[in-house]
């Protein structure tokens, strides 16, 4: 499905028989009920769904997933990538293992490794329907009073009339884990509400974001991890204190478009009257407005400072209680000229003003220590993206006043598709040069356990990527090549630092399904090398492999049995720090070469769908060792369902 969901229902009702008097006008009255109800239900049902590009308010169509396809893998971070540094339990810290997988959504520092459990408003889908669309989902795994997982998740979006929709959206994550003091909550509020008129356009959002976690510290003897004769809840850790980490956020968004154009006639999609007009609007110029305002919060507390542990204390030995916020408020203007689809050498243009004020405060000796500063940035952009020969665009944008002034970018990006024996392949190509000034959290930080006050040059980059797919994805093999210089990261010591060399990274992907009768096999794969892995830990070789077959049970319900596994090669795994949330590097055991297998089944049957899965089905009998980072183990075989149900009507 390429963004719409079309579906017609239409119902058929005998007559009723005429009768006279109170009868006859019930009978005329049930006429008119029925033939009110045959009309609803012959309207078509169509569902459009679509993100908004800042760059020109582009939508850009998105799909609704009514297949069976991968519903089972519910973690945000198993979606998003094959292989992943965490904490082993839902809900806490992580990041990808791939490094060209790793581009931030957020500008705030700390937020940077729960971002996987947010949503930012540039995520958002926004919809156009033409009936109520409501969609629910249910997950559980181990007991409900115990070591439980749930997570539940509700959106609702229904147009007001042709033009307008509005929508919200919920979802919440509790999970206690396996091991002790692992539990993290997850909240996400998301209202939403769009007007895709003609010559005016207008989005709004308001999202708000709350994840908790309990540290732990890690366990106190790795060894641990194997022995199966302990139960995870007699398992020591190094926090026995209640240190808890929480993030939360609220953004606001709102872009409104003013389109200058005019209307023609074109033909209607209409086959029983193909000579049928409708009229359309041909938009040629238009003036854009884009606002965001965003807060971002990080806590940090821990009632009883263990000094073993945190090594320093810098404001009180009885208690830590560390806040840490970015507020900023962002303008984007914009003016847009339209391609002319029908031309050949004609291409779109777009000029672009942006400015942020933001607001940064963090804690001090005698209270907090606040910093307020601005950027402001001018670019422009021009594309093609109506072409059938080809897609392009080219993006320069630089920062000439403010807290990050001498930052720029330059963005350049190639679309060809291509027909080769009656199959289309499609080639893409992208560059990006860019310098960027180090976030100012990077540089100067004061809390109870870590500070630091650093001048870090901008970093500079050089990546480029390389890309083969079959028809979307049958078949996918790619390249992704980076030159930096003044990479900043964290070191052993958990404290940024910064390279005062270059390096290179470079990975290969591929992607490819393959459908054998009733059999099906799809396999991802990544190999990734870096230059010097003095400042870059990464795994050399990561892969994910799934097999299922498929089959009908009595003609109506759609079955897959099937195993997933996952796997990356040995490397030294980022160890965990809980008073900033970062991952910094470390060189003391090196973690990886565990398969992670998956059984599952899964059911549909009309709108509804269902799975039951036993995750890390493996454990005990192949590999050892089985953590997600430093000290930090994954789950032990657990079992999980999960329910879901589409309504539209």
């Amino acid at each position: 499905m390429a963004g719409i969901l079309s579906l017609h229902v239409s119902a058929q009702h005998k007559e009723p028989q005429q009768m006279g008097g109170s009868q006859g006008k019930e009978s005329l009255r049930s006429k008119r009920e029925h033939q009110e109800k045959e009309k609803k239900d012959s309207i078509p049902v169509h569902i459009k769904t679509f993100t908004v590009n800042r760059s020109g308010l582009v939508n850009e169509p998105t799909t609704i997933d009514s297949t069976l396809e991968k519903y089972h893998i519910y973690s945000p971070l198993e979606k998003k990538s094959i292989s992943s540094t965490q904490l082993g339990n839902l809900g806490s810290p992580a990041q990808s293992n791939e490094f060209f997988n790793r581009a931030r959504k957020s500008e705030f520092y700390f937020y940077q490794n729960f971002e996987s459990f947010a949503l930012f408003p540039e995520e958002i889908k926004y919809y156009n329907t033409t009936v109520p669309f409501t969609f629910l989902e249910y997950s559980q795994s181990e007991n409900k009073s115990t070591k439980s997982e749930t997570r539940f998740n509700v959106l609702h979006t229904q147009n007001i009339n042709k033009f307008i929709n509005i929508g919200l959206q919920y979802r919440s994550l509790r999970s206690m884990g396996q091991y002790l003091k692992q539990d993290t909550k997850d909240h996400v509020i998301n209202l939403f509400g769009s007007y895709t008129g003609k010559p005016y356009q207008l989005y709004m959002a308001f999202v708000m974001n709350d994840v908790s976690a309990i540290e732990n510290g890690g366990m106190q003897t790795d060894s641990d991890v194997n022995d199966y004769n302990k139960k995870t809840e007699d398992i020591l850790f190094r926090l026995s204190s209640d240190a808890q980490s929480r993030v939360n956020s609220a953004h606001f968004f709102v872009g409104q478009e003013y389109r200058l154009g005019y209307y023609k006639d074109v033909p209607a999609p209409n086959k029983k009257n193909p000579k049928q007009k409708e009229e359309v609007f041909v938009p040629r110029a238009s003036f854009i407005h884009q606002l965001t305002i965003s807060t971002e919060k990080k806590s940090f507390s821990d009632a009883n400072p263990d000094e073993s542990y945190y090594k320093n204390i810098y404001i009180s030995k009885n208690v830590t209680g560390d806040t840490t916020r970015l507020v900023r408020f962002a303008n984007s203007f914009q003016l847009k000229a339209y391609e002319a689809p029908d031309r050949k050498y004609t291409f779109g243009k777009l000029a672009y003003l942006d400015q942020d004020i933001v607001k940064v405060k963090y804690p001090a000796l005698d209270g907090y220590t606040q910093k307020n500063y601005t950027n402001v940035w001018a670019g422009g952009r021009i594309f093609r993206t109506e072409g059938k020969f080809w897609n392009w665009s080219a993006d320069g944008k630089f920062c000439f006043a403010g807290y990050k002034r001498g930052d720029y970018s330059l963005d350049g990006y190639i679309y060809k598709p291509v027909t080769i024996l009656g199959d289309t392949v499609n080639f893409r190509a992208r560059g990006i040069y860019r310098s960027t000034h180090p976030d100012y959290l990077q540089e100067h930080y004061f809390s109870n356990h870590r500070k630091w006050d650093n001048d870090f040059n901008s970093t500079q980059e050089l990546r480029m990527n390389y890309e083969i797919d079959q028809n979307g994805d049958r078949f996918k093999l790619g390249m992704n090549y980076s030159l930096i210089g003044n990479y900043i990261y964290n070191g052993t010591d958990g404290l940024p630092a910064q390279v005062g060399k270059e390096f290179s990274v470079i990975s290969f992907y591929t992607d490819k399904k393959v459908k054998l009768g009733r059999l099906n096999l799809e396999g991802q794969a990544v190999w990734q090398k870096v230059s010097n892995d003095n400042y870059l830990h990464l795994p050399l070789f990561s892969a994910m492999g799934s097999i299922y077959y498929y089959f009908m049970l009595a003609k109506v319900m759609h079955v897959q049995l099937g195993t997933d596994c996952r796997y990356y090669t040995k490397f030294y795994v980022d160890a965990y720090d809980p008073a900033t949330s970062s991952f910094y590097l470390q060189n003391e055991m090196k973690i990886g070469n565990y398969p992670n297998i998956d059984l599952y089944a899964r059911l549909k049957l009309k709108r509804t769908q269902a799975f039951f899965k036993l995750i890390n089905a493996a454990d005990g009998l192949i590999g050892k060792n089985n953590f997600g980072a430093l000290h930090y183990p994954m789950n032990r075989l657990t079992f999980r369902l999960g329910l879901s149900w589409t309504f539209y009507n």
